[in-house]
C-alpha cells in the first residue's frame, strides 16, 4: 500500500508543477513583451499577434492534458491498492476459509464477469481464462487464489460512488459517509469560507464527478469550457484527499482482518491524552510500527486503527515488549482513543 500511495502522491505533485509552470510561463512571456514602464515593446505586437491566435488550442491541450493524467492517477491507485489488498489476504491465508468473508462471498460472481472480458488490452499477458478457472476450482478445493483484477475491474468511471460500491464487495462498509470524519480532507475544510465539514465534503465529492465527466469529455475530444488553473486547483486537492482516504480505508480493513490473528487486549488501565493508551501487556511480542485497533461504540464508526508510533514501559521508550511476565505499557497512537474503548493487537505483518 505504501508503494502505491507514494506513487499516487507523487503524480499529483507532478501535476502541480505542470501546471505552476503553464502559469508562470505565461507570466515570464507577458513581462517580455513589455519594457520597463510596461509598454508593449515596437517588436512584440506582431509576436503577441500570433501567440494570441494559437493560445486558446494551446490552453486546450493543457487543459485536457491535466484533466486526463489527474482522473488517471485516480483510477491507477484504485486499481493498484485494491487488487494489492487482495493478494495480500491471499498470502496471509492458508485455506480459502480462512479469507474474509466478503471476499469469499464475492469473488465467484466477480470473477466470472473478468472471465468475459479477457480480451481487453489491459489483460493481455497477465490473465488467461485457464489461470480463471484454475483459481475457480481452487477455491472448490480449499485454497486461497482469488483473483486481484477480478474486485479491481470495473466497467464505469472510478467516481466515489463507484469506489465505494467497489469496497463494499471487500467488506467496507459507509465508505462514503465516513469520509466526512477522514483527517485527510482536513486542509480542505480548513481553507473553506465556512469551514462545515459536511458541505466541503460534499463539493468534494461533487468535483470527483466531474472529474470523471470532464476526463470523458477530454478523452472523446469534445471539450466544451477550458477551465483555468486557478479552478482546476480544487479538483487537484480533491482528488489528492480522496485518494489517500481511499488507501487509508483498505488499510483499515486489513487491520480488522488482521484482528482475528491478533491478540484481543480488552479494555485499557487508562487513556491519556486520547493518544496514549495504557495497557497490560500479557504474551508474546508487540513491537513499534504493529496496529492496534480500537473497537468503539459509534455505530457509524464502529472501529480506529491505527500505527504505535511509541512504546513506553516504566517512561522509557522501547522497540518492542516481550512477554511473559506481564508488563503494564503505553501505546502512543495517532488516533484519537477513549477510555471505553476496547483494543486489539494487529502485528504489522498482517497489515497492507
Amino acid at each position: 500500500m505504501e508503494t502505491a500511495r507514494a506513487e499516487f502522491v507523487a503524480g499529483i505533485n507532478r501535476v502541480r508543477l505542470y501546471m505552476r509552470h503553464i502559469d508562470s510561463e505565461r507570466v515570464l512571456i507577458t513581462s517580455l513583451l513589455h519594457d520597463s514602464e510596461n509598454h508593449l515593446q515596437s517588436n512584440a505586437a506582431a509576436a503577441l499577434g500570433t501567440r494570441m491566435a494559437t493560445d486558446l488550442v494551446r490552453r486546450e491541450f493543457e487543459y485536457c492534458s491535466i484533466v486526463v493524467s489527474l482522473y488517471g492517477l485516480g483510477e491507477q491507485l484504485f486499481e493498484s491498492a485494491t487488487s494489492r489488498f487482495v493478494a495480500h489476504q491471499n498470502l496471509l491465508s492458508s485455506r480459502f476459509d480462512d479469507l474474509p468473508a466478503p471476499l469469499r462471498t464475492n469473488h465467484w460472481q466477480l470473477s466470472l464477469n473478468l472471465l468475459t472480458k479477457l480480451e481487453q488490452t489491459r489483460f493481455r499477458d497477465r490473465l488467461t481464462a485457464k489461470s480463471m478457472v484454475e483459481s475457480l476450482h481452487a477455491s472448490f478445493e480449499g485454497k486461497p487464489r482469488l483473483v486481484p483484477e477480478a474486485f479491481a475491474y470495473h466497467t464505469a468511471n472510478i467516481r466515489p460512488s463507484v469506489a465505494a460500491e467497489a469496497l463494499g464487495k471487500m467488506g467496507s462498509e459507509n465508505f462514503i459517509k465516513r469520509l466526512e470524519m477522514s483527517p485527510r480532507f482536513d486542509v480542505l475544510v480548513a481553507a473553506a469560507p465556512r469551514g462545515n465539514r459536511s458541505e466541503v465534503i460534499k463539493e468534494a465529492i461533487d468535483l470527483l464527478d466531474d472529474l470523471a465527466t470532464k476526463r470523458n469529455e477530454a478523452a472523446h475530444g469534445s471539450v466544451l469550457n477550458v477551465l483555468a488553473n486557478s479552478a482546476l486547483a480544487p479538483y487537484v486537492d480533491a482528488s489528492e484527499a480522496f485518494g489517500l482516504a481511499l488507501c487509508d480505508e483498505l488499510t483499515l480493513l486489513s487491520i480488522r482482518n488482521g484482528a482475528a490473528r491478533g491478540m484481543d487486549l480488552g479494555a485499557p488501565i487508562k487513556v491519556v491524552d486520547n493518544r496514549i493508551v495504557c495497557i497490560t501487556w500479557p504474551a508474546s511480542t508487540i513491537r513499534r510500527g504493529d496496529y492496534l485497533l480500537a473497537n468503539t461504540s459509534d455505530s457509524s464508526e464502529p472501529c480506529r486503527a491505527g500505527e504505535i508510533l511509541e512504546i513506553q514501559v516504566n517512561n522509557v521508550p522501547t522497540d518492542s515488549v516481550t512477554a511473559p511476565p506481564a508488563v503494564d505499557i503505553g501505546l502512543r497512537v495517532g488516533f484519537h482513543t477513549k477510555q471505553n474503548h476496547q483494543f486489539v493487537h494487529v502485528p504489522r505483518k498482517f497489515v497492507l
